[in-house]
């Protein structure tokens, strides 16, 4: 995905994306309240909006089911992934 952002994917990584398949993705959107830039987390939030608009667009064109993880407590989350397994 990040190829294809960059505008370098081949042939061979459009083919690896689409053997790459799961029934049910969930995705965690950038959430500013929880983010913080640290040593270990180097990118700023505007590249994590990047990334994730990148895979959601990934997994829009592969055709992939997915849910985006309700901006909740940590129950409420856990509580929406199970009622959608």
């Amino acid at each position: 995905m990040h190829l294809k952002r960059c505008g370098a994917a081949t042939a061979a990584d459009d083919a690896l994306l689409t053997q790459c398949r799961y029934d049910h993705v969930f995705l965690a959107p950038p959430w500013r309240a929880y983010f913080a830039q640290t040593d270990d987390r180097r990118h700023t939030f505007e590249a994590a909006v990047a990334e994730y608009e990148a895979i959601t667009s990934a997994l829009t064109a592969m055709g992939a089911r997915f849910d985006l993880l309700p901006r909740t407590g940590v129950e409420a989350r856990a509580a929406f992934v199970v009622a959608r397994l």
